[in-house]
């Protein structure tokens, strides 16, 4: 495990998801799965079916199988959230609801830093975010096995970021 405490930062975004973890110089290293250009990871979830269930991807193979017709592709899903009517998809026949892509989603971003570890995480949230989003993506995340100990609302971390950049005088 690559993680010096077990607390990461994860921006599950509408459009791009990003998981960070500080290594042991104390520098911040955003996860990139599959894509060596260093751009973001859209928020994609992609499900191939596989011997009778299916199998959950997530990162730039995920991107590509959504032209795939044997895939089943969900994205911007994340403003649903907050919807009150909790919406239900078809996965092979087996309905899941937004919760369930957000968790399977979730669960997939983290297991290259916590393997089968349970996680704790701040987490980023649209500033406006209602109430209703906020508890569905903590019951996700704690679907996910990851431990939510705070949200931290988009602006504030990107002032956060920008502080984080500057020398210290």
């Amino acid at each position: 495990m690559i993680v010096v405490t077990n607390v990461v930062g994860i921006d599950f975004g509408t459009t791009n998801s990003v998981l960070t973890t500080v290594d042991q110089n104390g520098v911040v290293r955003p996860w990139r799965y599959n894509k060596p250009d260093g751009t973001l990871m859209r928020t994609v979830l992609t499900f191939l079916p596989q011997n009778g269930a299916e199998e959950a991807i997530i990162g730039a193979r995920a991107e590509e199988l959504q032209r795939d017709s044997r895939a089943a592709s969900f994205a911007s899903w994340k403003r649903q959230l907050g919807d009150e009517e909790l919406k239900q998809v078809d996965v092979f026949g087996r309905t899941k609801n937004l919760v369930d892509l957000t968790a399977i989603f979730l669960g997939k971003l983290v297991v290259p830093v916590a393997g089968s570890d349970r996680l704790r995480a701040v987490m980023t949230v649209p500033a406006n975010a209602p109430e209703l989003q906020l508890q569905r993506m903590r019951l996700a995340a704690e679907a996910a096995r990851i431990d939510v100990l705070g949200w931290l609302k988009e602006p504030t971390a990107a002032a956060v970021a920008y502080g984080l950049h500057r020398s210290k005088d």
